[in-house]
C-alpha cells in the first residue's frame, strides 16, 4: 500500500490509514481489516483471517474481495470529503504482490 507522490503534501504523517476487504458480490461488511499511520507508508500488508473483525465471516471464504484504502485527513473512523482513497478491485484471496495506490480524494 504506498501514497501517490501528487498527494503526498497533503498529509502530516500522523493520519490514520484504513485498509479493508470486501467480498466483490453483494459487497458489505468488510471481511478483514487493518489500521496503521500514513508515517508507515509505503507498507506492506497480509489480509489473512487473522485481520477479520467478525470471525464466523473469515476472509478464507470468500474467493475475491475488493481492497480499499484510507487515509482519514479528517481524523474521522468514517469516510468523509477529502480523505484520501485508493482501491484495487476484484483481488482473488490469497494473491501475493498486489499493489494498491492510495490516489484519489473523496468527493
Amino acid at each position: 500500500m504506498e501514497l501517490t507522490p501528487a498527494l503526498a503534501a497533503k498529509v502530516s504523517g500522523s493520519e490514520a490509514v484504513f485498509l479493508f476487504a470486501r467480498p466483490v458480490s453483494g459487497g458489505g461488511a468488510p471481511v478483514a481489516g487493518l489500521r496503521t499511520t500514513a508515517a508507515q507508508l509505503p507498507a506492506q500488508f497480509t489480509l489473512d483471517d487473522s485481520l477479520a473483525p467478525l470471525p464466523d465471516n473469515p476472509l478464507s471464504s470468500h474467493d475475491n474481495v475488493t481492497l480499499h484504502a484510507r487515509i482519514a485527513l479528517s481524523g474521522a473512523a468514517e469516510p468523509m470529503p477529502g480523505d484520501l482513497e485508493g482501491q484495487v478491485r476484484s483481488v482473488t484471496v490469497g494473491s501475493q504482490g498486489i499493489r494498491l495506490v492510495i490516489d484519489t480524494v473523496r468527493e
